[in-house]
């Protein structure tokens, strides 16, 4: 079948079938609707999934992998046009090993591991509570008083970073009164959290 089969195909199936959004699409990923689809790259045969995807205007979106094959300049526009479905109500459920995707499109995330889950949640929340809190001070880290069991804390020289789990402001505010120099709070990357959960799994 050629890639118009194919969306032919599309049209008389699904009653929400957008055929001007079809063309639109195609255009986007410079599509032939003549060529055989199974001569297609892989890049290119993820592009024409995805076409008949959106086209469909569905309510739910499953994808494995939606950019795989695809160069830097169509993983961007992959991902715009999903962020656009999702604004316009569709669900998008999407799995990727790229962290960069995830982090710039989702608003929730679920991290596995072995096939069980180890962190979930909308990623605005576990930014949060993945603040990481840096002091230094003059002469030598003075004692930092009780700090709950699961707070990280790193020591080097005069300085302490202190993974504060959701009480940043807090820690950095105790750091000043103990007379800190120097006191930041840091966000974390979606693949800093990423990180610091598999290598938990792995301690465990």
């Amino acid at each position: 079948m050629t890639v118009a089969n194919h969306l032919e195909l599309a049209r008389r199936s699904q009653p929400t079938y957008d055929g001007a959004r079809a063309k639109e699409l195609l255009a986007t990923f410079r599509l032939d609707g003549r060529k055989k689809a199974g001569k297609l790259s892989k890049g290119q045969q993820t592009a024409l999934a995805l076409i008949l995807a959106l086209s469909g205007k569905p309510s739910l979106l499953i994808l494995d992998e939606p950019a795989s094959g695809l160069d830097p300049v169509m993983q961007r526009v992959v991902l715009d046009l999903l962020i656009d479905a999702a604004t316009s109500g569709s669900t998008i459920m999407l799995s990727s090993h790229q962290i960069g995707q995830i982090d710039r499109a989702a608003d929730r995330v679920v991290i596995m591991r072995d096939g069980k889950v180890i962190i979930s949640g909308e990623i605005d929340t576990l930014r949060e509570a993945s603040r990481v809190v840096e002091a230094t001070f003059e002469f030598s880290i003075p004692d930092l008083g009780t700090l709950p069991d699961e707070m990280r804390v790193e020591r080097a020289g005069k300085s302490v970073r202190l993974h504060a789990n959701g009480r940043a402001d807090a820690v950095a505010a105790r750091c000043g009164a103990l007379g800190a120099t120097g006191v930041r709070v840091l966000d974390r990357s979606l693949e800093d959290i990423f990180l610091d959960a598999v290598d938990d799994g792995e301690t465990h």
